[in-house]
């Protein structure tokens, strides 16, 4: 059998560049280090060393050892993460991975409902992050957004996103997005913005990653108006970029969840012709659906779901939650300063 402190100890080395630099980092003797190598070697009968000038490099088999002993890690640290939640106690573990405007608006309460009728279990949450890691857990739920099909309103496109598998879908809402504009700009003395009205203004980027979902969907809008954006500022963050907003860099736009936390000196603005939509859509881990936090979270995102959908009904026809982009047309722009700032 392999001994995996040795393939930590090799994956040092091999991050390190050398035996001496492993042993300092390890805080061992580079003879203790040495005598690590030589002995899994024997284990793997693998040759995982070969002369280069007056040191030592890698061979391929060895460079493909420590690339697979990664994972390896990564599963027991899962492990050790698991023995550590039964010795103290906690029988459930919920892990979640979403956009920042998910971990924003809807996990507090649903952390919250958790908290009151399963005060054990320990919630995870990682935003817009991959779950691989040391002491990570496999995600129980996948939030994320997916383009919405033309015509065919509510309903995700398939073709946007490639499902895990072992997971299933279950779709919770569809939103507009909403544009937020520097209050000095004259833009924001309108009560909504037509896509085509923004060619020729700066935008800010609030998701960076051109293969993401939600930039997406923005993108498209905005070559249906006949343009493509001209891109002031980039930053993988929405908060942030409503910031550069206020100090009048440009403008961004956003999914209506994302738009609940403005920023003093902006004013959000509904944006037609066409306006953006995105799907909320949530993946279900099936080995882990049948558990009472998996099915009290689900249950959760649906009411949040449907509240936001029940609101934007009761705004009008077509319109999304409260402080969304029809919503705000019916109330005249919505301009956040530093007093009214929480």
């Amino acid at each position: 059998m392999i001994d995996t402190h040795r393939l930590r100890v090799w994956r040092a080395v091999v991050a390190s560049g050398s035996v001496q630099a492993a042993a300092r980092h390890l805080g061992y003797t580079p003879s203790t280090v040495s005598q690590h190598l030589q002995q899994l070697q024997r284990e793997t009968k693998l040759v995982l060393t070969e002369k280069a000038g007056r040191g030592l490099r890698p061979t391929p088999a060895g460079l493909a050892l420590a690339a697979e002993a990664e994972q390896l890690e990564v599963e027991v640290h899962r492990l050790e993460a698991i023995v550590a939640d039964l010795r103290e106690g906690r029988t459930q573990e919920l892990a979640i991975r979403c956009a920042a405007s998910v971990a924003h608006g809807w996990i507090p309460p649903l952390a919250a409902r958790l908290r009151r009728e399963l005060p054990g279990v320990v919630l995870e949450v990682s935003i817009g992050e991959p779950h691989e890691g040391p002491g990570r857990r496999t995600p129980d739920l996948i939030i994320r957004s997916r383009a919405v099909q033309p015509g065919a309103p509510g309903q995700s496109d398939a073709g946007s996103a490639a499902r895990p598998r072992g997971y299933v879908e279950q779709v919770l809402a569809t939103e507009d997005f909403v544009v937020v504009v520097p209050r000095d700009w004259p833009l924001s003395e309108q009560k909504s913005v037509r896509m085509a009205e923004l060619a020729q203004v700066p935008w800010i980027d609030n998701v960076v990653y051109e293969q993401g979902p939600t930039l997406g969907i923005l993108l498209t809008a905005c070559q249906a108006a006949g343009f493509t954006p001209r891109w002031a500022a980039r930053c993988h963050d929405h908060i942030a970029a409503t910031g550069l907003v206020g100090a009048g860099v440009g403008v961004t736009a956003l999914p209506v969840l994302a738009a609940r936390m403005p920023w003093p000196g902006t004013v959000i603005l509904p944006l037609t012709d066409p306006t953006p939509q995105r799907g909320l859509v949530a993946w279900q881990r099936a080995s882990t659906a049948h558990t009472q936090a998996c099915r009290v979270a689900l249950a959760t995102l649906r009411e949040l779901a449907g509240t936001q959908e029940s609101s934007a009904r009761s705004a009008g026809e077509g319109a999304v939650a409260e402080g969304s982009a029809r919503e705000l047309a019916q109330r005249g722009p919505r301009e956040v300063s530093a007093q009214t700032q929480t």
